[in-house]
């Protein structure tokens, strides 16, 4: 396996029809009865449709990771650039990814059903490339919040690792009827704001 997986610059809207029904067939069938002709038989198109956007199921599978990281990032990134201070920024990511989690559930489950199961063969999967990158702009925003002095002293990429993990558990809670993920949300920032912003000096100490 060489090279990472560049994804397609431009999408018509067939190709964005049959992404959807991809994540839908992922979420429904799984991953093994999500195939090309299971797609073209849902969308009611004869396979060479399908094949002519994507000649392959692994091209459709890295695509298919390629537009719900798009997708995640163009409704969690704005409001993280919209926010000025250190710890709004971080607080901004953790609130735009629960709610990402609770109302793009069904991308969410397609995309680990992907994870779970998929072994690419010419590239490596996308999502390894998408995972590092997200991984690496939140230790990025850790650090800064760091060396203003607004954040304490701790490792960066544990804590953003923690973080990444602790976000990934609001998946647990998909499908969950009446589950309140305002309340989980607020938790999870209460939690890491104590864990993160440095405190005002009381009786002489930290």
């Amino acid at each position: 396996m060489s090279t990472d997986y560049i994804p397609m610059s431009n999408r018509s809207q067939t190709t964005c029809r049959i992404l959807e029904a991809t994540i839908a067939s992922l979420v429904t069938n799984g991953f093994a009865k999500t195939s090309i002709g299971t797609l073209a038989t849902d969308l009611d198109v004869s396979k060479g449709v399908v094949h002519y956007h994507f000649p392959s199921k692994e091209m459709l599978l890295q695509e298919t990771i390629a537009y719900i990281y798009e997708t995640a990032f163009a409704e969690v990134r704005p409001g993280i650039d919209a926010t000025a201070d250190d710890w709004g920024k971080l607080e901004q990511f953790i609130r735009a990814s629960v709610a990402f989690h609770r109302d793009r559930s069904g991308y969410v489950l397609a995309l680990r059903e992907i994870l779970m199961n998929f072994r690419p063969i010419q590239h490596r999967s996308y999502a390894a490339k998408r995972l590092e990158q997200e991984f690496a702009e939140v230790s990025e925003l850790l650090v800064a919040g760091q060396k203003h002095g607004n954040f304490r002293s701790f490792d960066p990429e544990l804590m953003a690792l923690t973080i990444r993990q602790a976000l990934g558990g609001t998946t647990a809670k998909i499908g969950v009827e009446g589950y309140d993920f305002a309340h989980h949300t607020d938790e999870l920032v209460a939690l890491f704001y104590h864990g993160i912003v440095r405190q005002p000096l009381q009786n002489g100490q930290e």
